[in-house]
């Protein structure tokens, strides 16, 4: 555990979002998961939180259109939230063959990322829900967003990149 601790540091002080904004990302995270935990922890069982400078994305799934409303709601609840991107869904019918190919399909584009020397991959984030992928972080410059992007392309049954990635030169939110 140790060990997993220190290579989450070490990540996070290389990242371009900078050490005290990645904790701060942390904080949020595990603070708006604990309101969905209070709130109804069935409801949101499978609601996934993603935090890129204060910038929330929610994907996954709730059973009505009331709930989605209600966690776009809590989540403006905790310091520190600048912007949320709600990417959630009703039910669509997926079943455990579906939920472990969109995990091969993220593992897959992580590592495209990862072994590319063209792309500073600690600064992606990467979820794959159904046949969308979304993807959050900080590029370089537009060559590599477009590299980045030209990746999530080239995946198969991918039908949706949800792009929520910006610019090193773009001011930070």
């Amino acid at each position: 555990m140790a060990i997993g601790a220190g290579a989450k540091v070490a990540t996070m002080a290389t990242e371009e979002r900078g050490f005290s904004q990645a904790v701060d990302d942390t904080a949020i995270a595990l603070a708006i998961n604990a309101k969905f935990g209070q709130a109804d922890p069935a409801v949101y069982r499978n609601v996934y939180t993603t935090v890129r400078e204060g910038k929330v994305l929610l994907t996954g799934e709730v059973a009505k259109p009331a709930d989605r409303i209600e966690a776009v709601r809590l989540t403006w609840t905790v310091k520190g939230v600048r912007a949320v991107v709600n990417d959630l869904t009703m039910p669509t019918g997926q079943d455990g063959v579906d939920l472990a190919r969109d995990v091969w399909l993220a593992s897959r584009m992580d590592t495209d990322l990862l072994f590319d020397s063209e792309i500073q991959a600690v600064n992606y984030t990467v979820d794959v829900v159904g046949d969308t992928l979304h993807i959050m972080g900080i590029a370089q410059d537009a060559r590599e967003r477009d590299r980045v992007l030209a990746y999530a392309r080239a995946l198969p049954h991918i039908r949706k990149i949800a792009d929520h990635t910006r610019l090193k030169a773009d001011p930070s939110p």
